[in-house]
């Protein structure tokens, strides 16, 4: 047939048209289907638009999506009940406890300007060391959080130092999303992953760890390169006039807290050895780290993202529907026929789908609708194609680098650049779409080198 000689991604969105019209492979009409589909696409649309607040929009799409499927019998309330990841909501919660009493003891602005001190003033110096504690940081507290500490740092240190704030904030904007690949629990995206795929918190570090170190020095050599740091001239100084305790209301307590913070990393590296899930040791975690800072219950409760906890819920209650009537299968089947079952080729091309899918529907909205499509289409390719879900996770976090609304904490970033410097959509696109380009190539080539490896 004629369309066997089209190129494969023509074939796919082919096959797609044609199985919507004929409502094959589908476990129900074509019109309800088309009702559900439509119910998810407005969703995202609101999303993307931002017209409504994107947790209310994902609840609205949540509510109609459930109720029409109560009304049409299509499946029950405990059915709706199952579509929530309750595994993934309990370490976010958790971890949102645990971060926030840890930021009350002052601890990350502690370590942020530890780092900053040792660049001594040096503008490359500065630089590297600003870079690194981006990546440190939102790789051990949400990306929102560390971008709002180290921002404020840098727009401060920028300042004394009368250095250009531009080039130090862009690349923090980039690398924060580059430290959400560090650990499982580095970022939600990884931990809905996580959950679903099996990974544990060592075998993550194991594969994503040196990708990030990778990725983290060929970024900035680009933008070394790039914004000339070596010839950024600015007064002359030691930074001795921050003070790293300024934060620190009390020592014991502090020093407390940093032993807490490590031993729940050490729990998740060995908690399989020990037979203990994720979301028991982020909760553990937080209850201990409430009571040796004397953070207020209250106060934790009300730092939790709640709006985040909320808006995957609802996520997850959409996307679980066009699961229960077979479309995502659907789209899994289309995959693989499209990739003619390549397990390498299927591995690069979610890789880079996922990005694309990230740049511009934003992080968790798009982890949620590919995990259930790339769970199908490594239950169909089989052995070897494990490394699809490195590539999801991949893809969805070096994505976000592409546009300036594409990452929570770019738009927090650039938030506090402007009080001294506008960059444009069009300028942060220019230098994000070159960035994003390499990074999707190393960790092209990054997957390659895996998959040959075996």
């Amino acid at each position: 047939m004629w369309v066997n000689y089209l190129p494969p991604w023509i074939r796919l969105l082919y096959d797609t048209t044609l199985i919507l019209i004929l409502g094959e492979t589908l476990q129900q009409p074509p019109i309800i289907v088309g009702v559900f589909i439509a119910v998810f696409v407005a969703t995202y649309v609101l999303l993307f638009t931002e017209k409504i607040n994107k947790t209310l929009a994902a609840l609205l799409g949540a509510v109609i999506a459930a109720s029409l499927g109560e009304i049409l019998g299509i499946f029950s309330y405990e059915t709706l009940a199952g579509f929530l990841d309750l595994e993934t909501i309990i370490i976010l919660i958790g971890m949102f406890i645990l971060t926030g009493a840890a930021e009350s003891v002052g601890i990350y602005h502690f370590l942020a300007i530890k780092v900053a001190k040792a660049s001594k003033g040096d503008s490359f110096r500065l630089f590297l060391a600003l870079s690194f504690l981006t990546v440190l940081l939102s790789s051990i507290i949400s990306n929102i959080v560390a971008m709002m500490i180290i921002g404020s740092l840098t727009m401060k240190i920028t300042k004394d130092l009368t250095l250009d704030p531009k080039p130090f904030l862009i690349i923090e904007c980039i690398l924060a999303n580059i430290g959400g690949i560090v650990f499982l629990v580095s970022s939600v995206p990884n931990i809905m992953v996580g959950i679903v795929a099996e990974i544990n918190f060592l075998d993550f570090l194991l594969i994503s760890g040196p990708l990030s170190l990778i990725l983290l020095s060929i970024t900035t050599l680009f933008f070394r390169r790039l914004f000339k740091i070596d010839q950024i001239e600015g007064k002359i100084s030691s930074l001795e006039s921050f003070d790293e305790w300024s934060h620190v209301k009390n020592k014991r307590k502090f020093y407390r807290s940093v032993a807490i913070m490590v031993t729940v990393l050490i729990a998740f590296a060995i908690g399989d050895t020990l037979g203990l899930g994720l979301p028991i040791i982020a909760i553990t975690g937080s209850v201990f780290m409430l009571l040796v800072t004397g953070f207020e219950v209250e106060d934790a409760l009300r730092n939790v993202g709640w709006s985040t906890i909320f808006f995957i819920m609802g996520l997850f209650v959409i996307v679980g529907t066009l699961n229960e009537i077979g479309v995502l299968n659907m789209l899994a089947e289309l995959f693989t026929s499209g990739t003619g079952g390549n397990v390498l080729f299927s591995i690069l091309l979610i890789l880079w789908l996922s990005g694309l899918f990230s740049a511009f529907v934003v992080d968790i909205p798009a982890t949620a609708v590919l995990i259930p499509v790339v769970q199908g289409v490594i239950a169909q390719l089989g052995s070897g194609s494990y490394l699809l879900w490195w590539a999801l996770i991949f893809g969805i976090a070096l994505g976000a680098n592409y546009f300036p609304f594409s990452s929570s904490s770019t738009i927090i970033g650039l938030r506090i650049l402007q009080k001294r410097k506008r960059v444009s959509t069009r300028e942060y696109s220019k230098i994000g779409a070159i960035v994003c380009t390499i990074q999707l190539i190393v960790a092209s080539l990054y997957l390659m080198g895996l998959y040959l490896l075996g």
